[in-house]
């Protein structure tokens, strides 16, 4: 198992109300079965979606993935998108992650 954190903030105005963050898993994760409860979190066995405001203040959510698979895997970025304004919209990088036996 391991940690994986997402952060937001504004970058053009103070605040954006109702932003959408998906945070896509790569192949050979899931989320932890223990991992710790994130207010206004939806997840499911691809994918963690958080529900929140952005501000110019970095907000910070960490939460436990656990891996199933080993191997090199692509990690799609993580984007943000305002819930009732789609033009509002943010991304990650994407990168990649290696999973090996212990």
């Amino acid at each position: 198992e391991f940690l994986v954190r997402l952060r937001l903030r504004a970058t053009n105005r103070n605040r954006v109300n109702q932003v959408a963050v998906v945070d896509l898993l790569p192949g050979g994760v899931e989320p932890s079965p223990d991992r710790a409860p994130l207010p206004n979190a939806d997840f499911r066995d691809d994918r963690v979606i958080l529900y929140a405001d952005a501000t110019k203040d970095v907000q910070t959510w960490t939460y436990k993935v656990r891996a199933t698979n080993t191997g090199v895997f692509q990690v799609p970025p993580a984007f943000a998108e305002g819930m009732y304004n789609r033009q509002i919209t943010g991304m990650s990088q994407a990168s990649k992650l290696e999973i090996v036996k212990p």
